[in-house]
């Protein structure tokens, strides 16, 4: 609550596009539909609430989204797909950073490495 803008950076398994395949969305494209349970909510069922209630909702919402073979699958590492796309997708939401919202993104001081390590 409180911003104008959001964008959501996430992965998805529509079976409709090779895996890798980068896809976006605005909010215009969540048009409301039937949870499946009243236990499970997604993104155009909070816009929905949003609006009934009175809560103020980002107005420019967009999602950028990787096409994956099987969300259901958890790996410590990218598959050669994703990694290959993974340009591609950060280069969509740099995109609309910059172009879209006029925003510079700031370069990282040192890489973010993930390891097994605790």
């Amino acid at each position: 609550e409180g911003y104008d803008r959001a964008m959501i950076l996430d992965a998805v398994a529509t079976g409709k596009c090779p895996a890798g395949t980068v896809l976006c969305w605005g909010r215009e494209d969540f048009r409301r539909v039937v949870a499946p349970s009243l236990h499970f909510a997604g993104l155009p069922q909070l816009i929905e609430l949003a609006e009934r209630v009175g809560i103020r909702f980002p107005s420019d919402l967009r999602v950028v989204a990787m096409e994956v073979h099987d969300p259901t699958v958890f790996r410590e590492t990218l598959t050669l797909g994703a990694r290959q796309a993974l340009p591609s997708f950060l280069a969509q939401a740099r995109r609309i950073l910059m172009d879209d919202w006029g925003i510079r993104p700031r370069p990282c001081e040192e890489p973010i490495i993930c390891t097994n390590t605790p």
